[in-house]
């Protein structure tokens, strides 16, 4: 596959699926509403019994607005930002979850990676900047993982300006911190 940045024979030297943490899985959602729902049911049934019928619908709609916050959860989860970093330029995917990508690129020439740090709470932000034009990155992981992050993007970096056979070296930094797969 050929396109404006480069052909396919380009290393790629750096590749990094970031994707958001979630605690609980699809198996676990599935379990806890499962209970939330067998525990609502039970409790509406007490209530009803005892005449107190009013309250069955707004339990219902406690289980129907979890229901609905499990769904966007599991929706978030499929969220991810590619970041692939070529000797001629840099690729950004994104998807919030949904059907749409939203894909951009820069050229590595020229392009800065700014970091924004504080002291207790570590890494806050990445973005890459090129002429007037500011690009955030890494936005979805936690600041330890961004750091780790930016230090494999700006390692890729140095190797895309110093060309040759720089760019097919290992990058120095690991990259399993944050699920990221290096091309050599």
């Amino acid at each position: 596959m050929s396109d404006a940045l480069g052909s396919a024979q380009e290393p790629v030297l750096l590749h990094a699926r970031l994707k958001p943490n979630h605690s609980l899985t699809d198996a676990g959602q599935t379990a806890a509403l499962t209970t939330f729902a067998l525990v609502s049911l039970t409790t509406s049934l007490v209530f009803v019994s005892r005449g107190f019928w009013p309250v069955a619908p707004f339990i219902l709609l406690d289980l129907a607005i979890l229901a609905f916050a499990f769904l966007v959860v599991r929706r978030r989860a499929r969220a991810f930002e590619d970041v692939i970093v070529r000797p001629e330029g840099i690729t950004i995917r994104r998807s919030d979850g949904g059907a749409d990508i939203c894909e951009d690129t820069l050229p590595t020439a020229w392009t800065s990676l700014a970091r924004e740090d504080h002291p207790d709470y570590g890494c806050l932000s990445l973005s890459l900047h090129h002429r007037r034009r500011t690009t955030p990155i890494a936005q979805m992981l936690s600041p330890a993982e961004r750091a780790a992050f930016g230090l494999a993007m700006a390692d890729a970096l140095a190797r895309a300006r110093r060309g040759g056979r720089a760019a097919w070296e290992a990058p120095s930094a690991p990259l399993s911190n944050f699920g990221a797969a290096g091309g050599r």
